[in-house]
């Protein structure tokens, strides 16, 4: 789910109840409170349309390691596969709110649940930063103009007792890469993690608009095999007939890409290699 539902978060904004800087008339403040209420209610249950509907023609949606996505037809695309896959519930602690004539600032971190649509069992929670930058309408209405997020982690330290990884020193084989793919697709048909894992480093970086669905991560990210084990384990509980079907298969100078039929369709996954043969970086893309 491009989603980096770093995507996913930013069409939500709700306000804690603590009491927070603001600059501009009383009446403004209650307007931008009403229409963050809106968006929250929007975003609890699922629609769609409304969900577009608080962006201006024009807004931006900026989050940290995910393309932009602008106008509202690519933000469309963006939450259409977050909204579909599962339930998600937004709550945003306003740090800070100003107003300057016909503009809206908001700052402030959000919490994600991501639940099971079936069961509404909890499946993961983030928390993360957010700046919101809203527009007056002519009607008088606010609407999203700009959205920021980023994660509010610290980046994760290097572990020096992992192993080594070598640089490349040669083009990737066709045969190389068509023995890959046998067992990249096999190792997933056959649910087995530890196979899966054997074919990347250990500090490996995987992104998946599907990440910032199933694991909570905003960006789309998630770095090391003990944080993708996870995220791929919990794949496998909500797709427990996961199984791919390979179409083709492309050759790069350091890369390949798997063309495949997955749970979700046509799927494009592309993999950089070490001069040992492990995946060093992949990315998952879905239409």
């Amino acid at each position: 789910m491009h989603f980096s539902c770093g995507a996913i978060i930013l069409l939500l904004t709700a306000c804690s109840t603590a009491p927070q800087p603001q600059i501009g008339s009383p009446e403004d403040v209650a307007h931008i409170r009403a229409f963050l209420t809106h968006v929250e209610q929007v975003f609890d249950e699922g629609d769609l349309d409304a969900a577009v509907a608080v962006f201006t023609d024009d807004a931006m949606v900026l989050s940290q390691g995910s393309r932009d996505a602008v106008g509202k037809d690519e933000i469309r695309a963006i939450y259409a596969d977050a909204l579909a896959s599962a339930n998600l519930r937004v709550r945003f602690h306003t740090e800070e709110i100003e107003l300057r004539g016909d503009i809206a600032y908001e700052r402030g971190t959000y919490d994600l649940s991501v639940m099971d649509k079936p069961t509404g069992r909890l499946l993961a929670m983030a928390t993360s930063r957010h700046v919101h930058v809203l527009k007056r309408q002519k009607s008088g209405d606010w609407k999203t103009w700009r959205m920021f997020t980023n994660s509010s982690d610290a980046p994760a330290p290097v572990n020096d007792s992992k192993t080594e990884s070598h640089p490349r020193t040669e083009m990737i084989t066709k045969e190389f890469a068509q023995r890959f793919a046998s067992e990249w697709i096999d190792a997933w048909n056959a649910h087995d993690l530890e196979r899966i894992l054997s074919h990347y480093t250990d500090d490996f970086t995987m992104s998946s608009p599907r990440i910032a669905v199933v694991a909570g991560e905003p960006t789309g990210i998630l770095r090391g095999k003990d944080a993708i084990r996870a995220y791929w384990k919990r794949a496998f509980e909500i797709a427990p007939t996961l199984r791919f079907e390979l179409i083709d298969t492309f050759v790069g100078a350091d890369s390949v890409v798997l063309h495949y039929n997955g749970v979700r369709g046509p799927s494009a996954e592309v993999f950089f290699f070490d001069g040992d043969g492990r995946v060093v970086r992949a990315a998952a893309n879905y239409q």
